[in-house]
């Protein structure tokens, strides 16, 4: 204390200016301290930057540290900035960056601790200790915790502030001294990072070491933790292993990779790839490569060489064939153990491809060669023969190098011996000089075989082995016999210093080539291939500098900077593709069977490309015509930086990224949506079109979407507004493992709950949605139905996808097919940015769509459009206006700079911090509990017993020490509770509410419920079981209370989403969804029930619910609410109407409906029976009024005045009135005899009739157009006109009739609020109501394309700031040992790729045997219909012969070709002509504006009514079958296809195979099908190929 008052005293005498500036030299001295120790350390583990090391962070100028980050940077960092820039540290990883990063704070606190002791003297001034604490304080805050940004940011990248994957290393300046450069390692690193989203639980990587024997291979395998980075891990593992590696500076190094996600096993250590089956062995091997290649005049004797296989392999081996019989996977795999004498080294499918290779790779190697002949070539009964030991194969090898010695040996031999690299006749010689030498050796010599027994086969077989069999060639052998899904990369020791070989089949391989730096990437996702991009060459170290490249690699290597950007081949893996690279110095080494595959050049002809097409179907032309540029290309989205918080650098991206996309969208001249938008909206007016000439059947789809996940709740919700938007148009949405599972396999798995079988898909507009474009199942649709339509469409985050290389190459036009988000790769898991981006995608299409559709009245009525004009334009109002919401909610505006004030997104915020309270307290109190017992115990003094003591009680008294053990015991045993109790009052929260690990439900529409569902989920994945969740989701309006109300407990957490109840479409939604809340709440115990929070924009608290959060409502107000509010201040109640419950407001909105509706609807018997005796004479005078109308003016009555005269409750009456004089209406107002009303005569009568809502010109221009068919209206469209009712006329009038242009846009409403327009147009005479109706389309779209997704991100929000509280506890009371990243789950599996849970191994077959039913069922299908077209014609001049008609088939058939309206129209068309005249048909002609129908005079005599009903029947059969396409030409047949008969097909085949097709009516007999046939082949093929065929 003394001490302490003399310090203070000095500092209270010292002026304050000189006390501060000695504080502050004080604190720079003790942070030089600090950073010293960090810069010691380095020095001491050789980890000191050199003057290429790149400073840090953007902020940090070099000019600012001299050169570089010498001396005098590190001195100016040290005192100035108190940081360090070290990057060597962090590239070294391990305990030597923690060796480094902690020497800081120790020394700190040592400094500080020893200030403390020594503090009681004169010679410590008071700010010296101050200043060493603070230090110390800081760096254990920075180096230990990691707290504060900067804190963050040295673990990343050097500061210290107190599924598969490949490289080849083409140039040698990677290989810096013999051992990889660490820039390698980074791009590996990053490779791993990206692949991590196909599933993480496992990684390996293999290489490739000189040795004495050649080359052997190094594996590295780690096996990935709950919390721990696999990416890390194998670098970890990597650069260990690098360590003792034996260097070879001009060795070509290759590192093939894998990360796993476990389908057939669980996720260990043998499971883990690379595998190998065989072990290493020593073999005597020839060099066959240097013979082909030209490098070795002859072929010399063998040489023993290390020999040893290893496959890195995504998907399933399911069966292989042997012997010509197909085996399942786990018997072949037994067969591999006996054959190759080594068991299993893991029971993984993937194991047994290893084992394949062993036996198929077998180049230049005799024993093997024999092997592969015995095991591949000789016919065994099954698997379970006997097979020879490795020795006895040797013995039986030595015949044939004896024989290949001799045969070099000979005048002549070697070049003979070259002949048989490629010339199997060569070989000849070879063969019988074996065969000859093993006749003569015993039985064990030829292992058991004679000529009887297939010694020829095994001597023939090993032979073209030993020349044909080289990586290449083992691989498409394995292709051949294999059936399942591969990515497969395949190395051999015997060949990694001159070539690998990459392979798909049903999972993507993409390859990348970086010709400025010399270096080759492989990958399963196209992602992991762009980590290159921005990697220099490296430099320094030794490692020969930059413009020597082309020196270190190849003469033939030209200057680097003129080889071109970086670029991607994608294989192909829906047809199957093999890719060979080859780097041979020595030349191009192809054996005889690969020889006719072209072998393009790459990277300044350094590098070798074969590629070999499984199948004739896949990718044909050049390879250079399927490259992608990846640098230099606007399309191609670089890869993410990585950031300390991707879920919150998602959510803060969302109103830019929105943003963004609607201003893409609206320029509509430089982004590619627009242009995918115009060929989607062509697609599906034409589809619409011929769905109006009934070309389509019932079931038939007309758009599908299908998806996973998240896209599929997506997809469901667009499916469902498309589908109440156009009312006619067959929408669906299903799941693309439905789809997969039904029409991908030979055996359908069965969709039980979905209907799903029976749907007709061809030519259906398809569109796939997969934000991530790599999905396994939307992948794979993506290709299966390609086989039933053409017109497939996909959302993914970018152009550059999987899904979108499989939609581009379905045909070489420039029509474009991908919808981007332009978000690219977002490697979070919770997903929350690409939601809202997808959502947004989906709105801008749904408009598009919407648009093209009401531009033509035709197609919006076949499609039964529901929506207005003005429909869409408040639609993209709200959706522009979204924006402004969203940067509310988020708290980042457009920009990226963040909101300033609290606004919606704190109190989201905050509501997420008193949720994570409830969290954490699990944890809070564990460790309470354990304070107290290791204080107690330890001190020995229990809290009752010690404060007992303290007080006075004597320890040997009698029952008092007792009583207070016994209280002591109880706080023991209770302790958990009684440490939450504490936590609860201190934090003042419920105290009653269960003390139990937290349940949160969330509530809203489907898409959102789920979504948020699955996001907060994947926040916990990972969290300790300590602070874990329960997650569950449901539908407040549906069935939340069923599902969720029985396991409401005390502190359960409710979230619901509530609708705007302040529209009138929307009221009673959130009316359900406060009914839902408050029944929930309403469930208590002890007086406490669950923790309730509603999220909406209305603002109304219920008065149940213990929170309430109001999102900002930036939109106009609609007409409902316009109607309330004058409402309210025409009786003072405006202060009232600004938060009203959803009950309220629905009252309103009742009354306000009665008063539009004069008649109250009866309710009671006295009401029914007084409206059942007044309504006949209302009938009658209805009925009067009509005829009278009729008679006047001879006009039809519209809908608006049928609506304003009064008669709602008589419609039945009325109906039936106008039903029965439609036709002599028709005929009256018909003033020029044309069977048909133009705009003139339409406007003139509707001018006499109307007696309520006068239309203006343009509106009655509009409602005609809506109806009109080639600018008039014949009889069917006008009986639709006079069914209208008032609300239908208003929506009619309100839609626009001119033709828009593909990539024109949706205006915005201008309207102050909207409905403005339509009110001022027709307030004065239509119900208010009725104009708050026509907008209830409007308001549900508001609500499920805008509204809902404001919810959705206001949900992520609050969840992300409860996930991280939570997650930010663990580091800050663990001193950083504990933690877990929440934007990753245990299996780490952001892109699903994997088979699962429907296979695609099946996917390329049924593919063709859809393509072929497809293809058969519509060349039947026309040939039935022309068929039925001809004998319904001819049936047709029959009956007009009979009537005394004249007309020739030529001419009849000629009408039914011209007609392209579907069957309600030609009963309109019948009725005309029969009115007309039936007899003189041979005067008129056919029309097509008519339909079907001809123009003669009407004076003619029509015939009885049963003929012309008849008739009428008859033709109206006929023409609606008919279909004049020409017949395609039939493709080549496939493989699995039966050859088509080459003869032409007579007339009686082809009557036979039309026969089917046919339907006769009743009563008649069935057709001479060969005279049928005959008229078929008249009609179909005039002058065609030859007389009787087709």
């Amino acid at each position: 204390a003394a001490s302490c008052a003399r310090s203070c005293r000095s500092a209270a005498a010292a002026p304050m200016a000189l006390v501060a500036a000695e504080a502050l030299a004080w604190h720079a001295l003790f942070g030089a301290l600090h950073e010293g120790a960090h810069v010691a350390a380095a020095g001491a583990l050789g980890l000191l930057p050199c003057e290429d090391d790149a400073p840090g962070p953007p902020s940090v100028s070099r000019a600012a540290g001299g050169a570089g980050q010498g001396g005098g940077g590190l001195l100016w960092d040290a005192l100035l900035r108190r940081r360090v820039h070290l990057p060597a540290a962090k590239r070294a990883g391990g305990w030597r960056e923690a060796a480094v990063r902690h020497a800081g704070w120790v020394a700190s606190v040592a400094a500080a601790g020893a200030l403390a002791a020594a503090w009681g003297g004169e010679g410590v001034p008071l700010t010296a200790l101050l200043a060493a604490v603070l230090t110390a304080l800081e760096a254990v805050s920075t180096d230990l915790l990691g707290l504060g940004a900067e804190g963050r940011h040295h673990a990343r990248d050097g500061w210290f502030h107190c599924g598969n994957f490949g490289a080849l290393l083409l140039n040698l300046a990677w290989n810096n001294g013999g051992s990889v450069d660490n820039s390698v390692l980074d791009v590996l690193e990053k490779m791993v990072n990206v692949t991590m989203m196909r599933g993480a639980q496992s990684g390996g990587v293999v290489t490739y070491t000189g040795g004495r024997a050649g080359l052997r291979g190094a594996r590295t395998r780690v096996v990935n933790g709950k919390r721990t980075d696999l990416s890390q891990l194998v670098r970890r593992k990597l650069h260990h292993a690098e360590r003792f590696a034996r260097r070879d500076r001009d060795l070509v190094r290759l590192f093939a990779g894998h990360t796993r996600f476990a389908t057939s096993s669980v996720a260990s250590f043998d499971g883990t790839h690379p595998h190998q089956w065989t072990p290493r062995q020593s073999l005597p091997v020839y060099d066959i490569a240097g013979l082909a290649c030209g490098a070795l005049p002859r072929l010399g004797g063998p040489q023993q060489r290390n020999v040893e296989n290893y496959i890195c392999h995504n998907g399933d081996l399911e069966f292989f064939t042997i012997g010509g019989r197909t085996h399942e996977c786990g018997d072949v795999m037994g067969w591999l153990a006996r054959a190759l004498g080594t068991p299993a080294p893991a029971a993984v499918d993937s194991a047994g491809i290893a084992g394949l290779v062993d036996v198929l790779r077998c180049q230049g190697c005799w024993p093997l060669a024999v092997r592969y002949a015995y095991l591949m070539a000789l016919p065994h009964e099954g698997l379970q023969h006997a097979c020879p030991t490795m020795a006895e194969y040797r013995q039986c090898a030595s015949a044939f190098e004896q024989a290949l010695a001799a045969a070099e040996a000979e005048n002549g031999g070697a070049v003979e011996v070259a002949r048989m690299l490629y010339h199997r006749t060569a070989r000849a010689a070879l063969k019988e000089g074996a065969l000859a030498r093993l006749e003569d050796r015993d039985d064990a010599r030829r292992l058991g075989l004679d000529r009887e027994t297939g010694l020829d086969e095994l001597v023939s077989a090993a032979v073209d082995a030993f020349f044909d069999n080289d990586l290449l060639y083992a691989v498409r052998l394995f292709f051949k016999g294999a059936k399942g899904s591969f990515g497969l990369c395949v190395t051999s020791s015997l060949d990694a210093s001159r070539t690998l070989v990459l392979a798909a089949r049903g999972q993507t391989i993409s390859v990348a080539f970086y010709p400025k730096r010399g270096l080759v990437l492989w990958g399963s996702e196209q992602a992991a291939v762009k980590a290159a991009l921005g990697i220099d060459l490296p430099v320094g170290g030794g490692v020969a500098p930059r413009d020597s490249f082309s020196n270190r690699v190849s003469p033939r290597m030209s200057d680097p900077e003129a080889l071109g950007p970086a670029l991607r081949l994608d294989l192909d893996d829906l047809a199957g593709e093999i890719c060979a690279l080859d780097w041979d110095l020595r030349g191009a080494s192809v054996s005889r069977p690969n020889r006719g595959f072209t072998r393009e050049e790459m990277l300044g002809s350094t590098l070798g490309v074969t590629l070999v097409m499984e199948s004739l179907q896949g990718a044909k032309g050049r390879m250079v015509n399927r490259l992608v540029p990846l640098e230099d290309n606007p399309l191609v989205l670089p890869l993410p930086d990585p950031m300390p918080d991707p879920v919150a650098q998602d959510i803060a991206d969302i109103p830019r990224v929105l943003h963004r996309l609607q201003e893409d969208w609206r320029d509509g001249t430089t982004g590619i949506n627009r242009f995918t938008a115009w060929n989607l909206g062509r697609k599906i007016r034409q589809r619409v079109q011929r769905k109006g000439e009934g070309f389509y059947p019932p079931n038939a789809v007309d758009i599908l979407l299908c998806g996973c996940e998240v896209s599929l709740w997506l997809a469901e919700q667009f499916a469902a507004d498309m589908s109440t938007a156009f009312k006619c148009l067959n929408v669906k949405a299903v799941s693309s493992n439905k789809l997969l599972g039904l029409y991908g396999q030979d055996f359908p798995v069965p969709a039980v709950g979905h209907q799903v079988e029976h749907w007709e898909l061809r030519e259906t507009v398809v569109i796939i949605v997969s934000h991530s474009g790599g999905t396994f199942g939307s992948l794979a649709v993506s290709n299966l139905l390609q086989s039933s339509t053409r017109n497939i469409f996909a959302v993914c985050s970018e152009w550059d996808t999987q899904v979108g290389k499989q939609l581009r190459s379905m045909d070489k036009s420039l029509e474009s097919r991908i919808f981007s988000t332009d978000i690219g790769v977002r490697p979070a898991e919770p997903c929350s940015l690409s939601v809202a981006a997808t959502h947004q995608v989906l709105t801008l299409i749904f408009e598009h769509i919407s648009h093209r559709l009401l531009a033509d009245p035709d197609l919006s009525r076949i499609s039964g459009a529901t929506l207005v004009d003005s429909d869409l334009r408040e639609l993209e109002r709200c959706n522009m206006d979204c924006i402004a919401a969203l940067e509310d909610i988020v708290g980042v505006d457009r920009g990226g700079a963040s909101a300033v004030g609290k606004g919606t997104s704190g109190k989201l915020r905050e509501m997420g911090s008193k949720w994570a309270q409830h969290v954490l307290e699990a944890p809070r109190s564990w460790i309470l509990c354990a304070l107290y017992v290791v204080g107690t115990v330890t001190a020995g003094w229990p809290l009752v017993t010690g404060a007992a003591v303290l007080g006075g009680m004597e320890l040997d008294h009698d029952w008092l020490p007792y009583v207070t053990r016994f209280l002591d015991a109880l706080i023991y045993l209770f302790l958990p509770q009684l440490t939450a109790l504490l936590i609860r009052l201190v934090q003042r929260r419920p105290l009653l509410h269960r003390m139990t690990a937290r349940t949160i439900v969330v509530g809203d529409i489907p898409w959102v419920a789920q979504s948020a569902e699955a996001f907060l989920s994947k926040l916990f994945a990972v969290a300790y079981s300590v602070a874990g969740v329960t997650v569950a989701s449901g539908n407040p309006a549906d069935h939340l209370v069923h599902r969720y109300t029985h396991r409401v407990v005390r502190g359960t957490l409710l979230a619901c989403g509530r609708p705007d109840g302040r529209l009138a479409a929307l009221t009673s939604a959130e009316n359900s969804v406060c009914l839902a809340v408050n029944q929930a709440s309403s469930i208590q115990n002890m007086g406490v029930t669950c923790e309730s929070l509603t999220l909406g924009h209305n603002p109304y608290k219920l008065p149940l619910s213990a929170h309430a959060v109001f999102l900002p409502g930036n939109r106009p107000e609609y007409l409902c609410e316009k109607l309330l509010h004058e409402q309210a201040e025409a009786e003072e109640k405006r202060s009232r109407m600004k938060s009203q419950s959803s009950g309220a407001l629905l009252g309103h909105f009742s009354n306000m409906a009665a008063k539009s509706n004069h008649h109250k609807v009866p309710e009671t018997v006295q009401e029914k029976l007084q409206a059942y005796n007044k309504a006949p004479e209302e009938a009658k005078s209805a009925d009067e009024a009509m005829k009278k109308s009729f008679a006047r003016t001879a006009t039809v009555k519209l809908g608006v005045s049928k609506l304003n005269a009064g008669a709602r409750h008589s419609d039945s009456v009325e109906e039936a009135f106008m039903l029965e004089d439609h036709s002599k209406a028709f005929t009256a107002i018909d003033t020029n005899k044309d069977n048909t009303l133009d705009f003139d005569e339409f406007r003139v009568a509707y001018a006499d009739v109307a007696t309520g809502a006068a239309l203006t010109t343009v509106e009655l221009r509009r409602l005609f157009d809506s109806y009109a068919k080639n600018g008039s209206l014949d009889y069917k469209r006008f009986k639709a006109i006079m069914r209208l009712n008032q609300l239908q006329v208003l929506k009619h009038v309100a839609r626009a009739s001119s033709e828009v242009s593909g990539l024109q846009n949706v205006e915005p409403s201008k309207e102050r609020y909207f409905g403005e327009s339509i009110r001022a147009q027709r307030g004065h005479d239509a119900e208010p109501f009725t104009l708050v109706l026509s907008q209830q389309q409007s308001m549900q779209l508001y609500e499920a394309r805008v509204a809902s997704l404001e919810r959705f991100v206001a949900f992520c929000v609050m969840f992300h700031q409860l996930g991280k509280e939570v997650a930010d506890f663990f580091p800050s009371v663990s001193l950083g040992l504990l933690g877990y990243r929440m934007d990753r789950t245990h299996s780490i599996m952001r892109i699903a790729t994997t088979a699962s849970p429907v296979s695609g191994a099946e996917v390329r077959d049924r593919m063709r045997h859809i393509a072929v039913k497809t293809q058969w069922e519509d060349i039947m299908g026309r040939l039935g219909r022309l068929a039925r077209d001809r004998l319904a014609m001819k049936s047709v001049m029959a009956r007009l012969e009979e009537q005394g008609a004249v007309v020739s088939m030529d001419k009849l058939s000629s009408a039914l070709r011209q007609t392209r309206s579907s069957r309600h129209g030609l009963d309109t068309a019948v009725g005309s002509w029969f009115s007309a005249s039936s007899k003189n048909l041979t005067r008129g002609s056919f029309s097509r504006n008519s339909s079907f129908e001809s123009r003669v005079s009407a004076d003619s005599e029509p015939p009885c009514d049963s003929q012309k009903e008849e008739l009428a029947a008859t033709i109206m059969d006929a023409a609606a079958k008919a279909n004049t396409r020409k017949l395609p030409p039939l493709e080549a047949p496939s493989e699995e296809a039966p050859a088509a008969a080459e003869a032409p097909a007579s007339p009686e085949s082809l009557g036979r195979l039309a026969a089917p097709a046919l339907d006769p009516r009743a009563g008649e007999e069935a057709p001479d099908l060969a005279e049928l046939a005959e008229g078929l082949i008249e009609d179909a093929a005039p002058g065609g190929a030859g007389e009787g065929t087709i």
